[in-house]
């Protein structure tokens, strides 16, 4: 594993089709990881997103003859959460809204945690996939079968209640 990064940093974890598997404990600036070909994992584990780093993956493949890439963040967000999230809860933590994926337009997708599971001062950004679009990744891409795509209850809500209230605004209006 790589423990404690404390600067800006490279790797190459190589280029053969073995598995690779990349263990971060914390991180305190941004580092930028090279997976190469094959199957790789990426663990976050519950130092990670505490440092104020972000973890900047080059080539997180998501194609159908590489799909094996794949992270596990559910030590670390665990952790950010202060258990508010966790495995064993069963829940899927981007439909409580502990995680999101944004496309950037710097080309890439930024992995968010939100300790309280809405978006926040507190919220911050993980991990930056290059060259990829959030509707790149599936379940099959996170440790845990996470499905991306389930959307945060919570956020629905407070968006169909805005939505109601600028109802009866117009109609308040129009009459």
């Amino acid at each position: 594993g790589i423990a404690g990064l404390r600067r800006d940093w490279r790797s190459d974890v190589g280029s053969s089709d073995l598995l690779d598997s990349v263990r971060l404990e914390s991180m305190a600036s941004e580092v930028e990881l090279v997976l190469g070909g094959g199957d790789d994992t990426i663990t976050l584990d519950a130092g990670f997103g505490t440092g104020g780093g972000v973890l900047r993956v080059a080539d997180f493949y998501t194609w159908a003859f590489d799909s094996g890439n794949q992270m596990d963040f559910r030590a670390a967000l665990s952790a950010f959460t202060g258990n508010a999230w966790t495995s064993a809860s069963g829940l899927n933590p981007f439909s409580t809204g502990h995680v999101q994926m944004r496309d950037s337009g710097g080309g890439g997708v930024e992995l968010w945690f939100h300790p309280t599971g809405t978006a926040g001062a507190d919220s911050v950004m993980v991990m930056f996939l290059s060259q990829m679009r959030a509707s790149d990744l599936t379940a099959a891409h996170f440790v845990g079968g996470y499905n991306p795509t389930e959307s945060n209850p919570r956020s629905e809500e407070h968006t169909s209640e805005l939505q109601s209230r600028r109802n009866l605004v117009c109609r308040l209006l129009l009459e």
